[in-house]
Protein backbone atom coordinates (compact mmCIF):
# COMPACT_ATOMS: atom_id res chain seq x y z
CA UNK A 1 0.00 0.00 0.00
CA UNK A 2 1.46 3.43 -0.71
CA UNK A 3 -0.22 6.92 1.36
CA UNK A 4 1.12 10.04 2.10
CA UNK A 5 -0.95 9.61 5.40
CA UNK A 6 0.63 7.31 8.26
CA UNK A 7 -2.74 6.84 10.33
CA UNK A 8 -4.26 4.87 7.20
CA UNK A 9 -1.25 3.02 6.27
CA UNK A 10 -1.24 1.78 10.53
CA UNK A 11 -4.64 0.94 10.21
CA UNK A 12 -4.60 -0.83 7.19
CA UNK A 13 -1.26 -2.87 8.53
CA UNK A 14 -3.11 -3.82 11.47
CA UNK A 15 -6.13 -4.91 9.39
CA UNK A 16 -4.19 -7.20 7.09
CA UNK A 17 -2.35 -8.55 10.11
CA UNK A 18 -5.87 -10.11 10.54
CA UNK A 19 -6.20 -11.82 7.39
CA UNK A 20 -4.32 -14.81 7.35
CA UNK A 21 -1.43 -15.47 4.30
CA UNK A 22 -1.97 -12.18 3.76
CA UNK A 23 1.83 -10.39 3.49
CA UNK A 24 1.22 -6.64 3.73
CA UNK A 25 3.82 -4.03 2.81
CA UNK A 26 3.40 -0.18 3.23
CA UNK A 27 5.25 2.32 1.83
CA UNK A 28 4.84 6.06 3.33
CA UNK A 29 4.90 8.96 0.48
CA UNK A 30 7.13 11.29 1.41
CA UNK A 31 8.56 11.58 -1.64
CA UNK A 32 8.34 10.17 -5.75
CA UNK A 33 11.12 7.08 -4.91
CA UNK A 34 8.48 5.72 -2.90
CA UNK A 35 6.85 4.82 -6.06
CA UNK A 36 10.59 3.06 -6.69
CA UNK A 37 10.19 1.28 -3.43
CA UNK A 38 6.89 -0.03 -4.48
CA UNK A 39 7.90 -1.24 -7.92
CA UNK A 40 10.65 -2.90 -6.32
CA UNK A 41 8.10 -4.97 -3.82
CA UNK A 42 5.95 -6.00 -6.30
CA UNK A 43 8.43 -7.42 -8.76
CA UNK A 44 10.45 -9.11 -5.67
CA UNK A 45 6.84 -10.28 -4.99
CA UNK A 46 6.40 -11.30 -8.80
CA UNK A 47 9.23 -13.39 -8.64
CA UNK A 48 8.30 -15.43 -5.58
CA UNK A 49 4.70 -16.17 -7.54
CA UNK A 50 2.44 -14.42 -5.11
CA UNK A 51 -0.77 -13.06 -5.84
CA UNK A 52 -0.38 -9.61 -5.96
CA UNK A 53 -2.03 -6.16 -5.23
CA UNK A 54 -1.48 -2.30 -5.14
CA UNK A 55 -3.69 -0.66 -2.58
CA UNK A 56 -2.94 2.88 -3.86
CA UNK A 57 -4.12 6.50 -2.37
CA UNK A 58 -4.95 8.51 -5.68
CA UNK A 59 -3.98 12.29 -4.32
CA UNK A 60 -0.91 11.82 -3.80
CA UNK A 61 1.34 15.04 -4.59
CA UNK A 62 3.18 15.18 -8.50
CA UNK A 63 0.84 12.69 -9.85
CA UNK A 64 2.46 9.86 -8.12
CA UNK A 65 -0.34 7.68 -8.48
CA UNK A 66 -1.26 8.05 -11.92
CA UNK A 67 2.49 7.35 -12.84
CA UNK A 68 2.48 4.71 -10.60
CA UNK A 69 -0.52 2.71 -12.49
CA UNK A 70 1.39 3.77 -15.30
CA UNK A 71 4.46 1.94 -14.80
CA UNK A 72 3.06 -1.18 -12.98
CA UNK A 73 1.17 -1.57 -16.28
CA UNK A 74 3.73 -1.49 -18.39
CA UNK A 75 6.16 -3.59 -16.90
CA UNK A 76 5.02 -7.02 -17.82
CA UNK A 77 6.57 -8.42 -15.05
CA UNK A 78 3.70 -6.90 -12.95
CA UNK A 79 1.24 -5.53 -15.45
CA UNK A 80 -1.15 -8.60 -13.71
CA UNK A 81 -0.76 -6.68 -10.69
CA UNK A 82 -4.83 -6.20 -9.36
CA UNK A 83 -4.51 -2.42 -8.68
CA UNK A 84 -7.46 -1.09 -6.33
CA UNK A 85 -7.50 2.84 -5.86
CA UNK A 86 -8.26 3.38 -2.03
CA UNK A 87 -9.03 6.92 -2.06
CA UNK A 88 -10.64 9.91 0.46
CA UNK A 89 -12.40 10.80 -2.31
CA UNK A 90 -15.66 10.15 -4.12
CA UNK A 91 -15.51 12.17 -6.59
CA UNK A 92 -17.23 10.28 -9.86
CA UNK A 93 -14.11 12.38 -11.32
CA UNK A 94 -11.18 10.64 -9.66
CA UNK A 95 -13.00 7.32 -9.82
CA UNK A 96 -12.72 7.85 -13.96
CA UNK A 97 -9.67 9.10 -13.94
CA UNK A 98 -7.95 6.41 -12.22
CA UNK A 99 -10.18 3.80 -14.20
CA UNK A 100 -8.83 5.15 -17.12
CA UNK A 101 -5.15 4.75 -16.28
CA UNK A 102 -5.54 1.33 -15.79
CA UNK A 103 -6.86 0.62 -12.17
CA UNK A 104 -8.87 -2.58 -11.77
CA UNK A 105 -11.05 -0.81 -9.17
CA UNK A 106 -12.05 2.28 -7.19
CA UNK A 107 -13.07 2.35 -3.33
CA UNK A 108 -13.68 5.11 -1.00
CA UNK A 109 -11.67 4.48 2.20
CA UNK A 110 -12.77 2.59 4.77
CA UNK A 111 -14.34 4.30 7.47
CA UNK A 112 -12.21 1.71 10.55
CA UNK A 113 -10.54 -1.35 11.26
CA UNK A 114 -13.79 -3.22 10.89
CA UNK A 115 -14.25 -1.86 6.67
CA UNK A 116 -10.04 -2.03 5.98
CA UNK A 117 -10.30 -5.93 7.23
CA UNK A 118 -13.32 -6.81 4.82
CA UNK A 119 -11.23 -4.41 1.84
CA UNK A 120 -8.34 -6.42 2.41
CA UNK A 121 -10.60 -9.89 2.23
CA UNK A 122 -12.10 -8.66 -1.09
CA UNK A 123 -9.00 -7.95 -2.53
CA UNK A 124 -8.70 -11.97 -2.47
CA UNK A 125 -5.08 -12.11 -1.09
CA UNK A 126 -5.73 -14.17 1.84
CA UNK A 127 -4.85 -17.84 2.72
CA UNK A 128 -7.86 -20.10 0.67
Amino acid sequence: MLDDNPDDLDIMALAASEVDGVVFQSVLFESVEASASVLHALRRGAADRCRLALLLDWHLPADAGVRLVAAVRADPSIAHTHVLVNSGSDDPVDRSKALAAGADGYSVKPAGYEASIELIRLLGLHAR
